[in-house]
This record gives structure tokens, C-alpha cells and sequence, in this order.
């Protein structure tokens, strides 16, 4: 039974995390290759993205050929300190990929990734797919064009992500963790911004900063489809960078626990450890599961079926929330 709940959560995974990284590489360019029917309209982390299809492009090889486009067309729009912070939180085996995607962008002339550059695994070689122009209409690319238009960092990422929330105001430590920066780091970032008049510091303790998105909606939301909103007319924010972590840790924990020969009691502890290091993390992205009661309640193997639920509740909550 244990072995078929694991690859019952194998198939989940594969199936919303290749879904997930098509729907949001076909919303940022018009490129050659033929992306799913649908289109990302929540905000793309490109980050996030970058690590989901390396943690499954075994699964779907076509994602190796949209991780080399990116890389010699869109890697000056990613932020090496932002993906070293990010990845921290995906498994190893997702870690070490990074350096070979860093040595394809330092190879196509991008040199800030060469700190990130590692030795390229045997047989590794540079196939350069022909992209289309960088598309940056739709709601989905905002975290992009405010790095094109204002430069990749801090700055530009407050920003986006106090343009989509649900919520009036945000404290450093939320931007923070939303963002992935440090909290030094965002209390520099929105200080300047609200001197620039960009963003607003609500008085009080701690400092919350707000946007006023009204203003920035006429240029901002050119193009913008039809879907999720922050409530103020923006592309809602999503935190994929935890949410997708936790989809390449299922695809690790799942490979190991259905070809590992691993005890349902050895693989219900891995899967508990996963579950406890991942879901304060999903709940503050907003995810809400209805089986965290019975999870916390189960003991011992029968800890994988109400697993198994929570991982498919997830998988539609991503589905939804793209």
C-alpha cells in the first residue's frame, strides 16, 4: 500500500510541477517552442521557475530547452543574489543543477553567474534553442518588467510584491520572507522608496510600508489578462519559491521511497520531516490544507494517506492559483 501511496504522490507531483513550469514559461516569451494551452496570470518568479525546471527536467526533457533559452536571452534579468537565497530551500540534488545552468549563462556572456559556474556534468553540451522576443505583456511577467525597467534587485521586487498582495500593508519581516531577501536589505530598499515617494511608511512598530496601486495601474497594468488580482487591479503575488521547493522535495522524497525499498514507516518519518519543514511555509503563502488535523494526529505509517491528501490539495491549489 505504502508503495502506492508514493507513486500515487510521484504522478501528482510530475504532473503539476511540469504543468506549472510550462504555464509560466509560455506567459513570458513568444518563443518557438510550443509552450501548454494555458497562461500564467499570477506573478512569475523567475527564481522559482529556473529551480522547479531543473528539479523536473528529467521528467519533461523539454524543459532543458527553455532553461537554455532562458539562459542566453533572460539570464540578465535574474538576480544571482536572489537565486542563492532561493535555492537554499530546494533539495540537493536541485542545488547542484544550478551550477550547470549558471555555466550555460556565464557561456552565452552573462559573467555575474560565474561565481555560481561549476565544473559541467560529462556529455554536457550548450544547444542553443532559437527563442522568440521576451514578451512581457500579461500580468505574469510584472516581477520582470520592473527589473527591466528599474533594475534586478531588492527594489524592484518590494515593489512587485507590495503591488500584488491581498493585503493594505506589509512589516519588513513579511517582505522579507516573501521576497527572499534579508530583512537589512528590504528595510534599505523600501527606506529609499518611500524618500522617492514610490511607496508610503505607515507610522507605528514595527514599520509597514504600503503602495498606492492606483497610481501605478496605468502603466503597470498594460496588457493585464483576465485573472487572479491583488484586489487593486494588479497581478496577485503568489509565493511560489517555497511552493515549488516543497514539489521538488515531494519528487525526491517519492523516487526514494517507491525505488529505495524503504519500510512504510521509514518512508512515513522522511515524509513527515518533509511536511514539517515545509508547511508553516505554504500556510504563510497562503496555502490551507484540510487534512494538517489529521496529519498531526497520525502516527507511524498511517501517516501517508492523510500525506498523500495534503499533496493532492496543494496540487489543486497550485492549479487554481496559477
Amino acid at each position: 500500500m505504502s508503495d502506492n501511496v508514493a507513486k500515487d504522490i510521484q504522478n501528482t507531483v510530475d504532473q503539476v510541477a511540469v504543468g506549472a513550469a510550462w504555464c509560466q514559461w509560455g506567459s513570458l516569451t513568444s518563443m518557438s517552442i510550443q509552450p501548454g494551452p494555458r497562461r500564467a496570470t499570477s506573478v512569475v518568479d523567475p527564481e522559482a521557475l529556473i529551480l522547479l525546471s531543473l528539479a523536473f527536467r528529467e521528467r519533461e526533457r523539454r524543459l532543458e530547452d527553455l532553461l537554455l533559452g532562458w539562459a542566453g536571452t533572460g539570464s540578465r534579468l535574474t538576480s544571482v543574489q536572489r537565486m542563492l537565497s532561493v535555492m537554499s530551500d530546494f533539495p540537493e540534488d536541485t542545488q547542484q543543477r544550478v551550477g550547470d545552468w549558471a555555466f550555460q549563462s556565464a557561456e552565452a556572456g552573462d559573467r555575474r553567474w560565474r561565481k555560481l559556474v561549476r565544473d559541467p556534468l560529462p556529455g554536457t553540451q550548450l544547444r542553443r534553442k532559437p527563442w522568440g522576443p521576451l514578451e512581457f505583456r500579461g500580468g505574469a511577467s510584472l516581477m520582470l518588467r520592473l527589473r527591466a525597467g528599474f533594475g534586478v534587485g531588492a527594489k524592484s521586487d518590494v515593489l512587485c510584491f507590495l503591488l500584488g498582495m491581498s493585503d493594505p500593508s506589509a512589516s519588513i519581516r513579511s517582505i522579507a520572507n516573501a521576497t527572499k531577501y534579508t530583512e537589512r536589505t528590504v528595510r534599505n530598499a523600501t527606506e529609499e522608496m518611500a524618500l522617492a515617494g514610490f511607496i508610503e511608511a505607515l507610522n507605528g512598530w514595527p514599520s509597514e510600508f504600503r503602495v498606492d496601486a492606483r497610481a501605478w495601474a496605468p502603466v503597470l497594468s498594460r496588457d493585464v489578462e483576465p485573472g487572479p488580482l491583488s484586489g487593486r487591479g494588479m497581478p496577485a503575488w503568489r509565493s511560489w519559491a517555497p511552493i515549488f521547493a516543497l514539489l521538488a522535495s515531494l519528487a525526491s522524497w517519492a523516487v526514494e521511497a517507491s525505488e529505495g525499498g524503504r519500510s512504510p514507516y521509514l518512508q512515513a518519518s522522511t515524509a513527515r520531516d518533509i511536511y514539517e519543514r515545509h508547511n508553516i511555509a505554504l500556510r504563510k503563502a497562503g496555502v490551507e490544507s484540510m487534512s494538517s488535523e489529521r496529519l498531526q494526529n497520525a502516527k507511524g505509517a498511517a501517516f501517508l494517506e492523510p500525506f498523500a491528501q495534503w499533496v493532492s490539495e496543494g496540487a489543486q491549489w497550485i492549479e487554481e492559483h496559477l
